[in-house]
């Protein structure tokens, strides 16, 4: 590897970090499909009509569009306090 400025090698570990996040957050995303695959009721339980649980199905969706919202309203928050203070490294 060839010898960097300070600069740049501060841009390559950030540039590191995310792709190692972004690795991550989609292992996670797979990990939740094996887990949806393999938890799935059987045709016993389908045809018997037992696989039904709307209060689960009403908390997981309120605890999940409420997450959506809150990283919206945070999203927003970490612009305004990056374009106030100038410093685009707050964006990450």
């Amino acid at each position: 590897m060839m010898n960097q400025s300070g600069g740049d090698a501060g841009l390559e570990v950030r540039l590191r970090t995310l792709r190692i996040l972004w690795a991550v957050f989609l292992t996670t995303v797979g990990l939740y499909l094996l887990v949806s695959v393999f938890s799935r009721p059987s045709a016993v339980d389908i045809a018997e009509g037992e696989h039904d649980n709307p209060t689960l199905l009403m908390a997981l969706a309120v605890a999940g569009l409420s997450t959506v919202a809150i990283s919206f309203v945070l999203k927003r928050s970490f612009y305004a306090r990056a374009a106030e203070r100038r410093d685009p490294a707050q964006l990450q």
